[in-house]
């Protein structure tokens, strides 16, 4: 009786599928019909720190330059800019634009988005801190000015959107908030921006609904009329429904559909390598673990455990087994397409030796082994749950023994950064600075905000005071080496390899798929 439920419960999710998205206005091609494997977690543009919702929302909001499709910077809601001195940036604004609602684009809204953003509780202060002020010279005249010279101020701002200020005062959204802290806003569930797309409806879990804006100030490269956006976890319905024509584009795709999907009518993969890097992080910084039989210190602590934990790895098989031969093994935490990569520095830091592994255990003070906790994330990373599953059994041949919490997406941010675990999965892509500065001052730094294990290298965080102070872009690259040289030397991360990107799509939907793995809706088209 129980698994006649699950499968109807199963053909009735198809059925709600086809119900909801299935509509005459996508036999003309202008419906976009679109399922991810989590929802965005919000509407508001700086609420969550993540690819996905910066993906989505960059739809709906703008900031005031962009990236091209050869991820150059070019003019947005700005029309030009000169850097004035060291600290100051110059922005003249693009004239004639409308938010959503009908208000006029001004020096006012900058000045308040960008504020909000580099507010001390906003989630998006990652990308902002450098901000000290924002100064309106006129309506269509602003200056950013920073709190020390910012080499990547414009990659920066290609992630920073902007709200209307009169909108966010109305409904008491000026400040921005932080849902890890349990705070709601306005924000969350409505939408205004200047961009292509504007949110008709939006039910958390379940469908957000997009109508083309016909008052953007661009011209359209796309046709879509309506994008319709669902959060499907499960893999298979999502495929099947994509395979029964009921949807039109999937991110991301199952690995082990690559194959199926090549071989099917009407719809096709679409396959790259993200500029996302998964790897395993420690809390080295903790007084003890929080799931282990170790009570009286924190094995993390010590580089040789950590190197064991290395060592104990075999990333050639899971980047051909668990990815599918679609990656190779990462040896630092930059992709080659982020400015900031080292070929020089992309090798394992040690060679794959489960016996020198059990050595260096033995040396550490832990000749059986130790437990520890490691919270794997579902539904954000591809093929998560199974290289958890991989990396556990591997590193119980070397005698430890993995408690593995599977935690959905959606707890998983407010676990890690709350250190409510011993180990966990990052996956960082740069995005949208594509500029390896991201990784160094959120992670690397000793006062990173996603550096909650308190990894702590006074010569590292000397070099990114350096990296961010400098402006020669040659002299600036070899600082970023050598703080990221330290950084493996010192074991602090696990690198494992670059996130392969596998969409599922209609073939007669051409859509830009960039390394950066953000969905730019601007530029699909149905043929």
């Amino acid at each position: 009786m129980k698994r006649f439920g699950i499968k109807l419960a199963f053909i009735a999710s198809l059925t709600a599928i086809a119900t909801t998205l299935t509509s005459p206005a996508n036999a003309a091609g202008n419906v976009l019909r679109w399922a991810n494997s989590t929802d965005v977690t919000s509407m508001d543009p700086d609420a969550v720190y993540v690819i996905l919702n910066a993906s989505f929302l960059g739809n709906i909001y703008e900031g005031l330059v962009r990236l091209d499709r050869n991820f150059k910077i070019q003019p947005a809601l700005a029309t030009s800019w000169t850097r004035v001195d060291d600290y100051t940036w110059r922005f003249k604004l693009r004239p004639n634009v409308k938010f959503q609602n009908g208000d006029p684009f001004t020096a006012d809204d900058v000045a308040a988005s960008l504020m909000r953003a580099a507010d001390p509780n906003s989630p998006y202060r990652p990308a902002a801190y450098w901000i000290k002020d924002v100064k309106k010279i006129d309506d269509l005249t602003v200056e950013v000015i920073s709190t020390e010279p910012h080499a990547t101020a414009l990659n920066d701002l290609t992630g920073l959107y902007i709200l209307d200020k009169k909108w966010m005062v109305e409904h008491d959204a000026l400040r921005a908030v932080n849902p890890a802290k349990g705070e709601k806003s306005y924000a969350d569930e409505h939408a205004n921006g200047t961009g292509p797309f504007q949110l008709v409806s939006r039910r958390p879990d379940n469908e957000t609904v997009l109508k083309v804006n016909p008052n953007w100030w661009d011209k359209p490269e796309h046709n879509i009329s309506e994008v319709i956006y669902r959060p499907i976890g499960s893999d298979a319905t999502r495929i099947s429904a994509l395979l029964s024509g009921e949807l039109d584009l999937v991110t991301p795709a199952p690995l082990q559909d690559v194959g199926r999907l090549e071989h099917s009518d009407g719809v096709k993969p679409m396959v790259g390598t993200s500029t996302r890097i998964i790897s395993l992080n420690f809390y080295p910084g903790a007084p003890k673990l929080n799931d282990s039989n170790v009570t009286d210190k924190n094995p993390l602590a010590d580089l040789r455990v950590r190197k064991a934990l290395y060592q104990g790895l075999n990333v050639d098989l899971i980047s051909s087994r668990i990815m599918r031969g679609l990656t190779k093994p990462a040896g630092t935490s930059v992709a080659p397409q982020v400015q900031g990569y080292s070929k020089a520095l992309d090798v394992p830091s040690a060679p794959y030796d489960p016996a020198a592994a059990k050595k260096l255990l033995a040396e550490a003070g832990y000749p059986n082994g130790f437990e520890i906790g490691f919270d794997c994330p579902v539904g954000n990373y591809v093929n998560s749950e199974q290289l958890c599953q991989a990396i556990s059994s591997m590193w119980s041949q070397i005698g430890v023994k993995v408690h593995l919490n599977m935690v959905p997406f959606s707890n998983y941010t407010g676990r890690v950064l709350g250190k409510k675990t011993d180990v966990f999965i990052l996956g960082w892509s740069n995005a949208p600075q594509l500029d390896a500065f991201s990784y160094l001052t959120n992670v690397t730094s000793s006062k990173g905000t996603w550096n909650p294990g308190g990894y702590k290298d006074p010569k590292v965080d000397e070099l990114i005071e350096q990296v961010r102070q400098e402006p020669n872009m040659e002299k600036r690259l070899a600082l970023m080496a050598d703080a990221f040289r330290l950084y493996k030397q010192d074991f602090a991360t696990i690198p494992l390899f670059a996130e392969p990107m596998i969409w599922g799509a209609n073939k007669n939907l051409n859509i830009f798929q960039g390394s950066d793995s953000i969905v730019r809706l601007y530029w699909a088209r149905f043929n």
